[in-house]
C-alpha cells in the first residue's frame, strides 16, 4: 500500500513539473529590460528597413502546395499580420514578393513593408512557420534567414500588448494586425508599433 502511494504521489509530481517546465503558454509578459515597445507607433511604408536579402530569390515558389500553403483560389478571406527581423538592432527589410512564384501563395508579400497578406477562399489559420516555408528561408533558434546571431528572441504586439514568445516560434499564428518581431544578437532600443495603412 505504501508503495502504491509512493508511485502515486510521483506521478502527481511529475505531471505537475511538465505543466510547469515548457508545457504551458509559451506566450510570456516580456521582462528584459532592454526591449520595450514604442509608444510612437511607426507608419507601415512600402519599405521599411535595409536591403540585406534578393527580391528575386524571394520565393520559394514552384506552384506546388508548400508546408500546407496552396495557390490561393479568390479573396474571401484576407487579413494581414506584419514581420520585422532586426540584427545588432538594424531592421532588414523583408523581401517583396516572397510566395508570388508560380502562383500566388496564400501567405505572400507584395513589397518591401513587412506586411504579410493572407489570402484565402475561406478562414483558415497559417503559422510563422509556413511563411519561412514559402520563402525557402530558416526559422532556428541559431539562424533566421541566414542570419547568424545570439541571442535570437520572437515577440509578437497584439494592440500594443508586447509578449515575447519562448517556443514554438514556427507555430506563431498570423493574426489581423498583429505585428512579430524577430531580434538577433543586439536588440534595438525600441521595439515597434506600427500604425497599418488605411483599408488594410
Amino acid at each position: 500500500m505504501k508503495k502504491l502511494i509512493c508511485v502515486h504521489f510521483s506521478i502527481i509530481a511529475i505531471a505537475m513539473c511538465l505543466s510547469g517546465c515548457g508545457g504551458g503558454n509559451p506566450y510570456q509578459e516580456s521582462n528584459d529590460p532592454k526591449i520595450i515597445l514604442n509608444d510612437t507607433p511607426v507608419a507601415i511604408k512600402n519599405y521599411l528597413g535595409e536591403p540585406y536579402w534578393k527580391d528575386e530569390s524571394a520565393s520559394n515558389g514552384g506552384g506546388n502546395p508548400i508546408d500546407g500553403v496552396g495557390c490561393l483560389l479568390n479573396e474571401n478571406y484576407h487579413i494581414h499580420s506584419h514581420l520585422s527581423i532586426f540584427y545588432n538592432g538594424t531592421r532588414l527589410a523583408i523581401p517583396k514578393n516572397i510566395g508570388l512564384k508560380g502562383c500566388a501563395y496564400e501567405i505572400h508579400t507584395h513589397d518591401n513593408s513587412g506586411i504579410i497578406h493572407i489570402e484565402t477562399d475561406k478562414e483558415k489559420k497559417f503559422s510563422l512557420g509556413q511563411f519561412f516555408s514559402v520563402w525557402g528561408k530558416s526559422l532556428l533558434s541559431t539562424e533566421v534567414a541566414g542570419v547568424h546571431g545570439i541571442p535570437i528572441k520572437v515577440y509578437v504586439v497584439d494592440e500594443n500588448s508586447m509578449m515575447e514568445v519562448e517556443t514554438n516560434w514556427a507555430g506563431i499564428e498570423f493574426t489581423p494586425h498583429r505585428s512579430i518581431s524577430i531580434v538577433i544578437g543586439t536588440p534595438p532600443a525600441k521595439l515597434p508599433s506600427y500604425s497599418w495603412p488605411t483599408g488594410l
